[in-house]
């Protein structure tokens, strides 16, 4: 049988197997370059699918938001992943939602590849969504369905590796993380690692799915997710936390050209963007890495300095805690319950503080709301910003 256009076959020594392989060239010539199609569009594709509806619908919904545009720089992945390379050993890492070759390569794609035997890795898969997908396909349409790549290691470390040295298969639809062929990924991964889209509509699902497949992830997340009532329960159950990286550090990303354009035309320097190494960045101050695999930081006891005043630590007009309004001011001498900041999870070490819950300002029976039935918490009348609500440990706990 023929090979597909702008594909050829090729033997893999390494999985015994002969497989597609795309030519030289073929993401710039055959992929689509948007990553959204218009609402119009969506709409048309909402109406027409069935059995995959729902499935399909998650990254659509997400086309509108700026966030799902920003790409995780190479210098980024290697800080953050470094603390996890025993990890890596025999695993499958899978990185859905992934370019991988067009519109730039994915860096993701880049670490593991160019790391695969040095990180001892079993193999690595990448899955590529294709919003212009209309559900389940049997034959092969470039325009309509998502790309799977594979890499079983079989070239030596720090080899330019392109599309075409890397095995490919066309999946059946559009290659959402929530379609069944990527959920299947999914379950035959060890590991997930990737930048999933910050919207809502997205994200929720996104770490639901990982959680509910009992999967080990690490991945790019804002920070503010922590709060979401759906997700904040995995924080407060020690089975997610912060990755490494300080929280308190912005975080600078790749972006496409167009909103490169549009970002330095609108925001100044510092505030939304940053000339990194020549190339403009996007910056984004809320983002962090979430992840469920240990790593040395949450071993590391925060260093408590200060000490316990009524003056300096007021309580709650309408909930008995006391006030924190910096994680570097939380007191060594009080062993009462205290709300602090959110960033409190960059440097939360399970050994040696306690969670109790969570007031997001947001009223639901999973939050912290005050005794008063109000659901933020006022210090003299001015209300607060989300706080963790946490105690220190007593010698023994």
């Amino acid at each position: 049988m023929d090979a597909p256009k702008g594909f050829e076959y090729h033997y893999n020594p390494i999985t015994g197997k002969t497989i597609l392989r795309p030519i030289k060239g073929f993401s710039e010539e055959y992929l689509i370059e948007e990553t959204f199609v218009p609402e119009k569009e969506v709409k048309e594709v909402e109406s027409e699918e069935t059995d995959n509806k729902t499935k399909n619908s998650n990254l659509h919904s997400a086309k509108n938001a700026k966030y799902d545009e920003f790409y995780t720089r190479i210098e980024d992945i290697c800080e953050e992943l470094k603390h996890y390379k025993e990890f890596f050993k025999d695993k499958v890492v899978y990185c859905p939602c992934d370019k991988v070759f067009n519109l730039g390569r994915s860096e993701f794609f880049n670490y593991f590849a160019n790391r695969f035997h040095q990180l001892g890795l079993k193999k690595l898969v990448c899955t590529q969504y294709n919003p212009n997908g209309h559900g389940y396909k049997k034959e092969v349409e470039y325009s309509k369905n998502g790309i799977e790549w594979e890499y079983n290691g079989e070239y030596e470390d720090g080899t330019d590796i392109d599309e075409s040295m890397v095995d490919t298969t066309f999946l059946r639809g559009n290659g959402s993380f929530d379609s069944e062929e990527c959920i299947e990924l999914m379950k035959e991964a060890d590991v997930i690692v990737t930048n999933p889209p910050f919207s809502k509509e997205c994200f929720r699902p996104f770490v639901k799915q990982m959680m509910e497949l009992d999967k080990k992830f690490i991945i790019v997340a804002p920070i503010n997710s922590l709060t979401y009532k759906d997700i904040f329960p995995y924080f407060k159950e020690n089975k997610i936390w912060l990755g490494y990286r300080n929280v308190n550090r912005d975080f600078y990303f790749n972006i496409t050209d167009e909103y490169k354009t549009r970002i330095v035309k609108e925001k100044k320097e510092g505030s939304g963007w940053k000339e990194i190494g020549g190339v403009v960045c996007g910056r984004l101050a809320n983002a962090c890495w979430f992840t469920n695999i240990e790593h040395s930081k949450r071993k590391e006891e925060l260093y408590l300095s200060e000490s316990y005043s009524e003056e300096k630590y007021p309580k709650y007009d309408n909930y008995d805690a006391i006030e924190v309004s910096k994680v570097e001011d939380i007191p060594c001498d009080y062993d009462g319950v205290m709300g602090v900041p959110i960033t409190f999870m960059g440097c939360y070490c399970p050994e040696q503080f306690e969670i109790i819950g969570l007031m997001s300002g947001a009223k639901d029976e999973s939050l912290v709301n005050g005794n008063d039935g109000r659901p933020k918490f006022y210090v003299n009348g001015r209300g607060v910003y989300a706080r963790i609500l946490v105690r220190k440990k007593q010698k023994g706990e």
